[in-house]
């Protein structure tokens, strides 16, 4: 790929992505594992979750709202990681339940801005649609590189005790993230070949009457006329969806696995399986959206991953049947499919969301399908995983979530389906007056 100058960096395939934060689901097992020993049940668990992301989304679209009609992306991303990492790190003095829960909600907060402007930050830098892949693979890399020691050192000294070198990481964070420029220039139009004379002449004649009705027709939609196109609903709705799952993921697997006598030597190699197929996937983005072009596009892709993410959770649901033998076995399997649930969902949902908007609203679709995502579905996932987990049992709560995002993939396909259609009758209809 070509790179393009991002301040002093450069966004290449090797360039490392700044993460401001830790995948939601790492930190939000962390969480649950600091709150259960403090004698909270699955259905507080579940309401934790939901508060977290349905408070932090509305900061993290209104932020890139005013980056985008600001352009102040670059100051408004490194303030939401700076202020994201300070109360991170504030966490191990945070000595009451109601203290930490307080912290945690005020982290993600502040901290909500951080990812949807890096990933509008790099978007914008990219040239081709496989480049954010290539780049954001390197955020799971570090996460994976990170994930063997901080387990030692959680091990061998208490929870508190990781958050040292993580404020001690943020330092270098942080000034990489100083460094990030967002790119408010187009790419440079490709070379056409030119026509004789004769025929360019012609050309322009025929093109005056459309460029004329184009400088009368407003240039590019603003966010509620892209809110009220077909194919930007489905796409959020498909971002709910997976949110919906991952957010019952993250509240429910770690108390379901305990439940089922688990070690905690399995939990981590189940997290390190999540990155040994999340960086593969992110890495093969690019080629994976140019194999779903004849087959539908990006939106293809994505209710590909999502029934992929419905087996995934009925897969969970069947684990007892593995019996304490075998759930090593049971378990990891499922496990591999976190780079298609997630990493191949999440590249593909950049790109799509990337483009959708016009470049004046890059930031903001952005932060829209993220708060559809870790908002509004992560959080309406995570408690309903918790107060079903609780009345029911963890193997209730994973089957019905996985026949609710089954049947919602579905109903999306169709609604994809019929947007495609109507826009072919449209296109055609245009084509014979």
């Amino acid at each position: 790929m070509a790179p393009r100058s991002l301040g002093s960096q450069r966004i290449t395939s090797s360039a490392p992505l700044p993460a401001p934060a830790p995948p939601r689901r790492v930190r939000a097992l962390a969480a649950a594992a600091g709150l259960l020993e403090r004698g909270l049940g699955p259905q507080a668990l579940g309401l934790l979750a939901a508060l977290r992301p349905l408070l932090a989304a509305p900061t993290g679209v209104g932020a890139s709202r005013a980056a985008d009609a600001a352009r102040a992306h670059a100051p408004l991303l490194l303030a939401a990681a700076a202020a994201s990492a300070a109360l991170r790190s504030c966490a191990p003095l945070a000595g009451g339940g109601a203290l930490l829960v307080g912290l945690l909600l005020a982290a993600d907060v502040a901290g909500a801005p951080a990812n949807v402007l890096a990933d509008a930050t790099i978007m914008s830098n990219c040239t081709s649609e496989g480049d954010y892949g290539a780049v954001r693979k390197w955020a799971s890399i570090g996460w994976g590189l990170a994930a063997l020691p901080a387990g030692w050192l959680v091990q061998h000294a208490g929870l508190s005790a990781a958050f040292v070198p993580y404020a001690a990481c943020s330092l270098p964070l942080l000034a990489v993230g100083a460094s990030l420029r967002y790119s408010y220039s187009p790419p440079a139009p490709q070379p056409q070949p030119q026509p004789p004379p004769g025929r360019a002449l012609a050309a322009a004649r025929a093109a005056a009457p459309a460029a004329r009705r184009g400088a009368a027709e407003p240039s590019a939609p603003g966010l509620r006329g892209l809110l009220a196109e077909p194919r930007v609903a489905v796409f959020l709705w498909f971002a709910g969806l997976s949110g919906f799952a991952m957010g019952h993921m993250a509240t429910c697997n770690f108390i379901w696995l305990k439940e089922l006598g688990a070690p905690e030597t399995l939990m981590g190699l189940a997290l390190l399986a999540n990155v040994a197929t999340e960086v593969p996937a992110f890495a093969a983005g690019g080629a994976a959206l140019r194999a779903a072009a004849p087959l539908g596009g990006p939106p293809a892709l994505l209710a590909a991953a999502l029934a992929v993410t419905a087996a995934r959770l009925a897969a969970y649901g069947a684990l007892p049947a593995a019996g304490p033998g075998g759930l090593a076995w049971a378990l990891l399997p499922i496990e591999l499919t976190h780079g298609i649930t997630f990493g191949l969902f999440w590249s593909t949902a950049t790109v799509h969301a990337s483009s959708l908007a016009p470049p004046h609203l890059s930031a903001s679709m952005q932060s829209l399908w993220q708060a559809a995502y870790g908002g509004v579905g992560a959080g309406l996932g995570g408690l309903a995983g918790g107060v079903i987990m609780q009345r029911a049992g963890g193997q209730a709560a994973f089957l019905s979530a996985a026949a609710f995002v089954a049947a919602g993939t579905l109903a999306g396909v169709l609604a994809e389906h019929a947007t495609a259609a109507r826009g072919a009758d449209d296109t055609a209809r245009h084509k014979g007056e």
